[in-house]
């Protein structure tokens, strides 16, 4: 491809990309996003940053209404119920809530296509994470040592859909990753509740 065709080519991706959503018929436009096209592959410790494993023609099996795009929004159903059931702090609801939003951009508005909401949905995932390990670890009981099952079969999960092969994978095992996530976390704040009262 001459340097002014990839150069328009670049150009064009990027107006359909966009900030809040991509253009609704992305996938049949392209077929390839550019650093699939380039041939780069991502490294398996690459876990930061804007890239992702999809390949663009996922997105035309997507559905917006699947229990995969719903896993990512019930993290703030789940923040709702740690402050409103639990007395956890309002902070907890507000970073389930942007890990509810950046999720759903990453792995479903953007699924297949490198975006900065990617890496915002990694920095929150990550923080939502070390919270609630840190929580369990400094208080050690038995009662929070219950968070450790379900949390383990989320990390597992999240593992196999980072080497998902067709997006039916990725799906099952991305909402299975969220659902153990959500249910970790509330056995941990409910526990944290118990240990408080």
């Amino acid at each position: 491809m001459a340097p002014r065709t990839r150069a328009g080519a670049a150009d064009e991706w990027r107006r359909h990309v966009g900030w809040l959503y991509p253009t609704h018929n992305i996938a049949h436009r392209f077929t390839e996003n550019p650093r699939e096209r380039s041939g780069q592959k991502l490294a398996w410790w690459r876990l930061l940053g804007p890239e992702t494993r999809c390949p663009l023609r996922w997105r035309r099996e997507l559905g917006v209404k699947s229990m995969y795009a719903l896993s990512s929004v019930t993290f703030a159903p789940c923040g709702l119920v740690a402050v409103y059931a639990y007395g956890a702090p309002r902070m907890d609801a507000v970073l389930l809530g942007g890990v509810a939003l950046t999720s759903y951009q990453s792995d479903v508005t953007y699924l297949g296509i490198d975006h900065a909401w990617r890496t915002l949905d990694t920095v929150l995932a990550v923080m939502l994470v070390l919270r609630y390990v840190a929580l369990a670890v400094v208080r050690a009981s038995r009662a929070h040592a219950a968070a450790v099952p379900p949390f383990a079969l989320a990390l597992l999960c999240f593992l196999r859909s980072q080497r998902s092969t067709s997006f039916e994978e990725r799906a099952t095992y991305q909402a299975c990753w969220h659902a153990a996530l959500q249910a970790s976390l509330l056995v941990l704040l409910r526990a944290e509740a118990s240990f408080i009262d």
